[in-house]
C-alpha cells in the first residue's frame, strides 16, 4: 500500500513538474459571487491568448501627448446586459469613466428582464451545491489547490469548473436595460456607446433586422451603435461561434475607427 501510495505521489509530481515544464496554466479566472452568480477572481493577472492576442488600435487616435488614454476591460464571459448593468452599478462607474462601450450579441436577449430595476434573479444562491462552494473551507482549499497545474489540468478535462446560474428571466426587454444604463452612465458624467455583434449566419450580409432596430434606438436615445455587420464575415467564427483571432484584430480596428473618427469631430 505504501509503495502503490508513493508511486502515485510520484507520478503526480513528475506530472506536475512536466506541465510546468511546457508552460502549461489554466488557473480559475472565476469565482463565485451572491449577485451576480460569479465574477473575476480578484487580486489574479495574467493574458488568456486562446482568442488572439491584445489589439490596442486606439493608440493611433492622435490624442495629445500629455492626454493619457486608459483602457480597462470588465467583461465576464457569459454575461447578459443585465449582469453588465449591476456590474456598470457596482464597480466600474467607480473608475470614473468618460466612455462606457456595451458590447451586444443576440444570445443576450434572454439575460435580461422587464423590471425597471433589471435585477438579477438570485435564486440561484439559495441552492445548497452554490451555498457549499461560498463556505470559507471550500474557497480556500480551492484557491490552494488552484496553485498546482495538475489540478488545473485535471479541471479542465473534467470539466469541473462551477459557474452559478444567474439569469434577470426571459423576457426580451434589452433595450430598456440599455436605456437604463445610458442613463446612469449620463448622470455620472460619462457616454455609452454599444458595440453590436452579427450572428454568426448573418456575418457580411450587412445590417440584419437586429442591427436595423439597435440602431434606430440609439438614435431615439442618443446612444452610438457602432455595428460589425459588414466588417466581420462567416469566416471569422469557429465552428464554436467564437472568433477567430483576425476576427479580434478586424473588431479592434473597427471600433477604435468609429470611436476616433468621434473623438475628432468632437474636439
Amino acid at each position: 500500500m505504501k509503495r502503490a501510495a508513493l508511486a502515485a505521489a510520484a507520478v503526480v509530481l513528475l506530472l506536475e513538474l512536466a506541465l510546468r515544464a511546457i508552460g502549461y496554466a489554466a488557473p480559475q479566472w472565476y469565482q463565485l459571487d451572491r449577485q451576480l452568480g460569479w465574477q473575476l477572481h480578484p487580486h489574479r493577472h495574467g493574458w488568456t491568448i486562446a482568442g488572439g492576442g491584445s489589439c490596442r488600435e486606439l493608440q493611433r487616435c492622435g490624442f495629445q501627448p500629455d492626454k493619457l488614454l486608459e483602457v480597462l476591460n470588465f467583461g465576464v464571459g457569459g454575461y447578459g446586459t443585465a449582469q453588465e448593468y449591476v456590474l456598470l452599478e457596482a464597480k466600474a462607474i467607480r473608475y470614473q469613466p468618460d466612455l462606457v462601450l456595451l458590447q451586444f450579441s443576440p444570445g443576450d436577449v434572454m439575460d435580461n428582464s422587464p423590471e425597471l430595476a433589471a435585477r438579477i434573479d438570485d435564486s440561484f444562491a439559495t441552492a445548497p451545491s452554490f451555498d457549499s462552494r461560498m463556505q470559507t473551507r471550500y474557497r480556500l482549499a480551492e484557491e490552494i489547490a488552484d496553485h498546482s497545474r495538475s489540478w488545473q489540468l485535471a479541471r479542465q478535462m473534467a470539466e469541473l469548473a462551477f459557474v452559478g446560474e444567474a439569469h434577470a428571466g426571459g423576457d426580451l426587454a434589452v433595450l430598456h436595460v440599455m436605456a437604463r444604463m445610458n442613463s446612469f452612465t449620463l448622470r455620472n458624467g460619462a457616454e455609452l456607446a454599444l458595440v453590436a455583434i452579427p450572428h454568426p449566419r448573418q456575418a457580411g450580409q450587412g445590417m440584419g433586422y437586429a442591427d436595423q432596430r439597435l440602431t434606430a434606438f440609439g438614435k431615439q436615445s442618443g446612444i452610438a451603435v457602432l455595428t460589425l455587420a459588414d466588417a466581420l464575415k462567416r469566416e471569422s467564427y469557429r465552428s464554436s461561434g467564437h472568433w477567430t483571432p483576425e476576427a479580434h484584430r478586424i473588431a479592434a480596428e473597427s471600433v477604435a475607427q468609429r470611436l476616433c473618427r468621434a473623438t475628432a469631430q468632437a474636439g
